[in-house]
């Protein structure tokens, strides 16, 4: 069976602080690896990220993302269309299992609403599926 899961980027595997600039969490680079080595395929979800490939290069993920970069606006409930939901199910061929890791709830209502496994990260209460403090509890659950 295939598997995906797309990962939020600003707040999710990056962090910013004001007048700071972007910066990986210190998790992010050993999650991915751990996820890809479990069979899965990461993809980025970048709403709302302008040249997120760039971004990747600088922040040295890039090579946990080959063409796997879906952007688009996030889709709210019951909306159709070319949403970014639907484009990131195409981009992954319709995989047999879905997941979403976000720290954006409004992020997490709308891939639960497209019928995906949820994973809110670094806190917060957005009606996910799982929650975990840091990335690196992530893979535990898959």
């Amino acid at each position: 069976m295939r598997k995906a899961i797309f990962w939020g980027f600003t707040g999710t595997l990056v962090k910013q602080a004001p007048g700071n600039p972007l910066a990986a969490y210190p998790d992010a680079a050993a999650t991915l690896a751990l996820c890809a080595y479990k069979g899965y395929q990461n993809y980025l979800l970048a709403e709302g990220v302008s040249q997120p490939e760039k971004l990747l290069s600088q922040l040295c993920l890039e090579q946990f993302f080959p063409d796997r970069v879906v952007c688009g606006q996030v889709e709210f409930t019951g909306e159709k269309g070319d949403g970014i939901y639907r484009k990131a199910e195409l981009s992954a061929h319709f995989p047999g299992m879905i997941w979403l890791v976000s720290a954006d709830a409004k992020e997490i209502a709308g891939a639960k609403a497209a019928g995906w496994h949820t994973v809110q990260v670094h806190g917060g209460d957005g009606g996910a599926d799982f929650t975990c403090p840091t990335l690196a509890e992530v893979w535990r659950l898959l």
